[in-house]
Order: C-alpha cells, then structure tokens, then sequence
C-alpha cells in the first residue's frame, strides 16, 4: 500500500467526491477537467518525455530505487529543496521557488520513492492507475470537496506511467485549497511518484476563473512529464555523463537526491 506525505496530506472516474454528504455525484466540471488534462498532453507534444535535461545535466533529482534503478527528474533551476532531518525523509524531496518560504509556499515539487513496491516483469499496466486512485481516496479524506481526472497512461523508456489532474477545494485543517498534477512511474524495484502542487486559496468547484491558469497548468505538466527510469547494465542504460554521480548514489541506500547543474548533490 503507498501512502504519502503530500502538502495537503490527502477512485475518481469523471465524478465530484464530498466528505460531508458521502454522496457521489456526477460533475460537468469533471468532463472539464479531464478535457483540460488532455489539452495539456498536447500541447505538450504527448506523454512521450524527452530526456535531453538529462544529457545536458541541467539541475535536477535523482531517485534511486535499488539494484542501479534510478528516476530522473527535472526541477527549475531557480528552485530549491527544503532541508530533510531525519534518514525516513530520504525517501522524497521538497522544492519550492527560491523567493518563497516552506511556511508560506504557492508552488511546489514533490518527488517521492517506495522502494521495494516495483514491478519485476514491467507488464502491468493498471499499476500507476492504482496508485494514482489511492492518492485520490487520501485527498477526498482531506478536502471539503475534490474533484479527478481519470489517470492517463503510457510507457516510457518501457515502464508504465500515469498522469492524473487532482483539484482539492479546501483542505479540512486550513482554508486553502490545492490543484495539483500527479505522475507515478512504476520501476522493476520502486514506485516514483512526482507532483507539481499549487497552493491557492479556498475555491468553489467549477467557479471562473479558474484558479490556476492553463498556462501555469501547461508549464507544469512540461516539467512532470520531464522524468524517466534507467538502469545501468541493461537495455534501459543511463546517459554516461552520469556515470560517475550514479557510482555515489549507488554506494548508499535507497533515496531521493537533489543535483545541480554540474552534477553536485546538494540536501
């Protein structure tokens, strides 16, 4: 079972979920959104992500999963992680703006690893939907009102992923709500789920404008979709001008690793 740690700490399939009521009921809003998910996949150039970051090793995450498995992820240059104290919180990484504080924060990118929940054979394809309605179910538990695109999948570099829009209206212990992309990948060794969160304030469903704009929306999914698996030794290699940061990265345990343009870990 995943479970999380998300900034809002929080089965989808086109309808509006309650907590109040416990009623489950059809939404206009939810054909909307899944419309919506679907225009940014284009305007993206489809789910297909490119790894050129990779090659030209601008800023980024690492996530390795064990047995030379790693998730690559790209993160803004003018992010930055937030500090992690304890060796449980290795397991994901926290970015927000340079110009915001993790007390206050609008925008953040969260990368997460679940060592051990992978899938040797890579042959099934309903994994990152799994995974993506848990997410759902922990966010109707934590917001006054939510809403979900169904998952859309595809396969990269031969693993299965998923993409999911997730609009929270309200988290029940504060007044802001939360929009937030979701992708999972499913390695051999880990599960890797990466988010790009967007805190605004409390919101009706449906209501226009909407609070993050399509833009926003589209800039963000450009970065999620910027991530991939390899692993060394197999037909799934990984760039060689990384060779020498995934030598450190293996020599430790499981974890999520923040890297700067010149392949410098930074915490």
């Amino acid at each position: 079972m995943i479970t999380q740690s998300l900034p809002c700490r929080q089965k989808c399939a086109c309808l509006l979920l309650t907590r109040q009521t416990g009623q489950v009921l059809p939404n206009p809003m939810i054909k909307h959104l899944a419309v919506k998910l679907k225009s940014l996949v284009l305007s993206t150039g489809l789910l297909l992500v490119s790894s050129g970051f990779v090659q030209a090793q601008e800023s980024g995450a690492v996530a390795h999963g064990g047995e030379r498995e790693f998730y690559m992820a790209f993160i803004p240059g003018d992010w930055h992680i937030l500090p992690r104290q304890k060796q449980s919180e290795r397991y994901y990484g926290e970015w927000i703006p340079k110009n915001q504080q993790a007390e206050n924060w609008q925008d953040m990118i969260i990368l997460q690893i679940f060592p051990g929940q992978g899938d040797e054979s890579l042959q099934d394809s309903k994994r990152p939907e799994k995974a993506l309605d848990r997410i759902a179910a922990a966010y109707k538990k934590n917001c006054s009102a939510m809403a979900a695109t169904d998952a859309l999948n595809d396969q990269v570099n031969g693993y299965w992923t998923g993409f999911r829009l997730i609009y929270c209206a309200q988290d029940l212990s504060g007044s802001t709500g939360e929009i937030s992309l979701f992708r999972v990948t499913i390695g051999r060794n880990a599960t890797y789920i990466i988010q790009r969160a967007f805190r605004v304030p409390g919101f009706e469903l449906g209501q226009k404008p909407d609070p993050v704009s399509a833009q926003r929306l589209k800039e963000a999914f450009g970065i999620i979709r910027q991530g991939w698996i390899c692993q060394e030794k197999t037909d799934r290699s990984c760039p060689e001008n990384w060779a020498g940061t995934f030598e450190l990265i293996t020599s430790l345990n499981p974890a999520v690793y923040s890297f700067d343009a010149n392949g410098k870990a930074s915490d």
